[in-house]
């Protein structure tokens, strides 16, 4: 029996599906819902590698500015420096 290396995933279910497919006899995932079942996984595992889609990790997360008028907003923290 050939063991595959593991690959440790937090993505979305279209993004999934499309992993899985590409990694058919190469690799074995272990799709988590969270970081911290990720690095579980690192930390337990010994997975070969992690993938961590951007999606997943922006979803709701608001960082607060604040602008020289005094109104707050919120914006994602992708590098947006407008």
């Amino acid at each position: 029996m050939i063991r595959h290396p593991l690959v440790s995933t937090m993505l979305t279910a279209p993004e999934r599906s499309r992993v899985d497919a590409v990694g058919v006899g190469l690799y074995e995932t272990l799709h988590r819902d969270s970081i911290d079942e990720v690095t579980r996984d690192v930390r337990h595992r010994g997975v070969g590698a992690i993938l961590v889609s951007v999606k997943c990790c922006l979803t709701g997360i608001g960082v607060p500015v604040h602008s020289p008028g005094g109104e707050h907003r919120a914006r994602l923290s992708t590098g947006d420096r407008g």
